[in-house]
């Protein structure tokens, strides 16, 4: 179910968020509130595929066994390898099975027929969060927990499927507090300013890049040349595209959990104002960087012996970064270029190389830019395509296609570079309106939202992280 779906915004959440206030103020334990949120998250994430639910209920199921026999027995090393083991065959099954078969095959020289394997919804996140939580657990940061918290700390729908990856810390405690189930309206207007913000960027910015974006990759995977100013502008559309997606998804994430009273840790802070391209990872999916770095980069030593060693440990962790993005290619090629940007902005530092602030962004972006058709080719012949179009070897065409919004992308370069992020303005716009009477606000926001009806939101596309 998409957030930005008629059926989401105009039956799915009202209902939810209705209900589950009702029922925590009937209940003051929450016990049958927190049951119906987990109940409402299934809902949401089997949708459209309900033959989903069974294997994220097995998983749920086998990691919380893990982590109670973790924390039971003395070979906690042990048995944290097998919940290791349990999730990584699960992930690798579902997504990188074929992708090994086809290598395998190439090699070999024998033909290929892949396997009939469905690449469930959100596996990547929920597995890597359960890994956290299996490692927390093996290191005596998390107590006994109830299966019914687990399960919610799991399956929370504006989380469930693209995240952010939350640590138990950050979302377990919450269930218990007093005030947890309490409606709020600081809470809620809050949280609906951010929805809103979502949608925007998703429906309005996201969308429009994306049908240049997808004209463009189309004609190079049917091998329609295509000129030297729209691969540029396609570059720099599916920049914009892929940041205003993600940072929507993010905004709605955050503001459904707060209508709902829960705090979700940021996960977006304006990545393409980094100077660097390690800054740049401190800034863009901010807990997927964070697992990466806590349970992959230091435990491989971090940067702790050594430039050599430290390139070394960077490398490997985008690599795989890049395989959890996609069983392809291109995203193994993406994410050794990332680690090879990491890299070299911190030999820069080591070597006390300071360019001017304005340059460095522009740098960082027009590289992160670049790095990003790798991320949305086809393979990496198309890729190699595009790069050779834009390296001006084919000709110098300027001709731009009708699909290509240059106001649009113009809209959007200013707001990523000329406005402070989501996580300034919307807590500037609540101090203004906090002391407004509440009956114009609600008609706003009623206003607001049912004017997004007329728009045609069920054409709007899946979120991008959506294939990961």
């Amino acid at each position: 179910m998409l957030f930005t779906s008629n059926i989401f915004l105009y039956a799915f959440l009202p209902a939810v968020v209705a209900l589950f206030f009702v029922l925590a103020r009937a209940d003051h334990k929450t016990r049958i509130a927190i049951l119906f949120l987990i109940l409402s998250s299934f809902i949401f994430y089997g949708y459209k595929n309900p033959a989903n639910i069974t294997l994220l209920m097995g998983s749920i199921l086998g990691n919380f066994a893990l982590a109670s026999q973790i924390r039971r027995h003395q070979q906690k090393a042990a048995i944290f390898i097998l919940g290791i083991l349990f999730n990584i065959g699960i992930l690798g099954y579902f997504k990188y099975t074929n992708f090994l078969l086809e290598n395998f095959s190439l090699i070999s020289g024998d033909s290929y027929t892949p396997l009939s394997i469905a690449l469930p919804l959100a596996i990547s996140f929920y597995t890597f969060q359960q890994i956290a939580f299996l490692a927390d657990t093996k290191n005596g940061e998390i107590g006994a927990v109830s299966f019914r918290d687990y399960m919610l700390f799991v399956t929370f729908f504006p989380q469930l499927i693209i995240g952010p990856i939350v640590h138990h810390k950050e979302m377990m405690p919450q269930f218990s507090m007093a005030n947890f189930g309490r409606f709020n309206w600081q809470n809620f207007q809050t949280g609906f300013c951010y929805l809103m913000s979502g949608v925007i960027k998703k429906v309005f910015l996201s969308d429009a890049c994306a049908l240049v974006v997808n004209s463009v990759h189309g004609d190079i995977g049917n091998g329609v040349s295509i000129g030297f100013a729209d691969a540029w502008v396609t570059a720099f559309a599916f920049s914009l595209q892929i940041y205003f997606d993600f940072s929507g998804y993010t905004d709605m994430a955050i503001g459904i959990a707060k209508m709902l009273g829960i705090d979700l840790p940021f996960n977006f802070n304006s990545p393409y104002k980094a100077r660097n391209v390690g800054e740049f990872w401190r800034r863009w999916h901010i807990t997927l960087s964070r697992w990466l770095r806590d349970y992959l980069y230091i435990p491989l030593g971090g940067n702790q012996s050594g430039f050599k060693r430290t390139a070394i440990n960077a490398v490997i962790v985008f690599l795989l970064g890049g395989l959890w993005h996609g069983a392809a290619w291109t995203f193994i090629a993406w994410g050794l270029v990332q680690g090879i940007g990491v890299v070299w902005a911190h030999l820069l530092k080591t070597l006390k190389i300071c360019l001017p602030t304005s340059i460095a962004i522009l740098f960082t972006f027009i590289f992160i830019t670049l790095s990003w058709v790798l991320f949305r080719a086809q393979n990496l012949e198309n890729a190699l395509d595009l790069y050779k179009v834009m390296s001006g070897v084919q000709g110098f065409d300027l001709t731009l296609r009708e699909s290509i919004n240059l106001p649009v992308m113009a809209i959007g370069v200013v707001i990523i570079f000329g406005l402070p992020n989501s996580h300034t303005l919307v807590p500037w716009l609540q101090t203004r309106i906090a002391n407004l009477p509440t009956a114009p606000v609600v008609v706003v926001m009623v206003v607001s939202w049912l004017a997004l009806a007329a728009f045609d939101l069920d054409s709007s596309a899946a979120f991008i992280y959506f294939d990961f």
